[in-house]
């Protein structure tokens, strides 16, 4: 069983105060070396605790760094720091979306802080600096602040250019986060703020995000943080869940959409955002709304309008694996009950939730993914195989997946997967060339056509629907 991770700028900080020493003395730009000593001191200060303790010390000491070097330099010691200890690993997106959340230093300067941030442990830098900025904006000027001009502008500098891609998808899953600041946790309120986006694939990629912050608000609430007036605890919990069990924590993804948006008008978007009766969610202003239901595997995927259900059970298993104790077969039957149009979107997020269970042990994940319909099982494939480049923003990793694959059908899917993560990655065709031309001979043209590689005219088109697996490590019920 996994071992149950909190995070919390604050609440981590304030632990730590009474058990982690001074802050380190780091260089403002740290050479390899002096990385490697700056390891070995935090090590030595937080490794030999437990638990919260433990969690706590690493945390402080990673955003004292913060104060004094700087966030790439702080970035770097994470990265090693994951390299060298299997816990830092396992909970590396965690680090990393705390740092991005200390990070930010105002709202002018949201662009030049999340420039600052790298991609590693799947960009959780990013996501914090964006959570941080609806935050502060929320806390002072509220909730009206949050227009559809607003959130269309947060991203609009990495927009229009195929260069800047993955850094515009860390935005808008970023915002997605970052609604939950200003809609107090209540997802679909959260949802209609991500519609207020005007193009289809920054819509997912916010979709993905709450989806993400809902299950870490229900599981892990205390990674959360909650809007300023909203009780000023960050273990709040504003949706009232008392189906979740607290004692135990967890952190989910995105998928490819199913409903095709592009004709959608931004009045439309806006009236949608605004109207939720007529979304089907009827809440009125200030009730709660339950994030998880521990009696409902499905839930709340199975309450929600169709243009979601893609990016909700792109995330779903995360939620049925903090339920049911970690049983990856029993998550498999679960989405063999969801709705036949989207079983494909919950194998994916099994399988991206499985890369985080077996710490990305190829042969262990290749076993699990053979759970469930056995013709859902090549998405479990296509889930962890997109993890495995989303992690650290390379196709090496899981193009060596593919490898051991015995199955055609996995294969194909496997390869394939590579080819339209690194579609997201970069627009440098030659890179993609590259990558590819690893892959086993029979499957290159697989991969090189999932990337674009030799699509004439415009890449973009047809391609709407690839956007990066994001997920939060499951926990299990203590």
């Amino acid at each position: 069983m996994m071992s149950s991770i909190r995070l919390s700028v604050g609440a981590l900080a304030a632990t730590c105060a009474t058990l982690c020493l001074a802050p380190l003395a780091l260089a403002q730009s740290p050479a390899s070396d002096a990385v490697t000593k700056q390891v070995s001191a935090l090590q030595s200060r937080c490794g030999s605790l437990a638990g919260e303790k433990r969690t706590s010390c690493f945390d402080s000491e990673l955003l004292a760094l913060l104060k004094q070097a700087g966030v790439g330099a702080t970035m770097t010691v994470l990265e090693r720091l994951g390299e060298a200890d299997r816990d830092v690993r396992r909970e590396g997106h965690l680090y990393a979306h705390s740092i991005g959340l200390a990070a930010f230093r105002g709202r002018d300067e949201v662009g030049a802080t999340f420039s600052e941030c790298t991609p590693i442990f799947q960009s959780g830098c990013y996501h914090g600096v964006i959570q941080s900025y609806f935050a502060d904006l929320v806390g002072s000027s509220g909730p009206e602040a949050v227009t559809a001009d607003a959130v269309n502008q947060l991203c609009g500098s990495y927009r229009g250019d195929p260069g800047k891609r993955w850094i515009l998808f860390q935005c808008v899953h970023g915002m997605g986060h970052g609604l939950a600041m200003v809609h107090q946790h209540h997802l679909p309120r959260m949802l209609g703020g991500c519609d207020l986006l005007r193009e289809a694939w920054e819509r997912e990629g916010c979709y993905g995000g709450a989806f993400m912050e809902n299950v870490v608000q229900a599981t892990a609430p205390h990674h959360t943080v909650g809007r300023p007036e909203a009780g000023g605890a960050h273990g709040h919990d504003p949706a009232g869940n008392a189906d979740v069990d607290h004692a135990a924590m967890g952190h989910t993804s995105t998928a490819t959409p199913s409903v095709d948006h592009a004709a959608m008008g931004h009045t439309a978007a806006e009236a949608a955002a605004m109207d939720h009766a007529a979304m089907g969610h009827g809440a009125p202003a200030g009730e709660p709304y339950k994030a998880l239901d521990k009696n409902d595997p499905l839930y709340p995927c199975n309450t929600l309008d169709v243009r979601y259900l893609r990016s909700c059970y792109s995330m779903q298993t995360s939620a049925i694996l903090f339920f049911n104790g970690g049983d990856v077969p029993a998550t498999a039957r679960a989405c063999d009950g969801a709705p036949e149009d989207f079983r494909t979107a919950c194998y994916q997020s099994l399988g991206r939730d499985i890369s985080a269970y077996t710490l990305q042990d190829h042969a262990k994940a290749a076993q699990l993914c053979e759970n469930g319909d056995p013709a859902y099982q090549p998405w479990c494939h296509v889930g962890y195989t997109k993890n495995l480049v989303d992690l650290n923003a390379d196709a090496t990793d899981g193009i060596a997946y593919c490898r051991i694959l015995t199955s055609a059908d996995a294969k194909v899917a496997c390869y394939r997967a590579v080819g339209e993560e690194t579609w997201v990655l970069t627009n440098d065709r030659e890179k993609h060339r590259a990558w590819c031309d690893t892959a086993e001979a029979e499957y290159r043209a697989t991969c090189a056509a999932a990337a674009g590689v030799n699509r004439p005219g415009n890449r973009e088109q047809g391609r709407a629907n690839s956007l990066p697996v994001r997920f939060p490590r499951p926990h299990v019920r203590g």
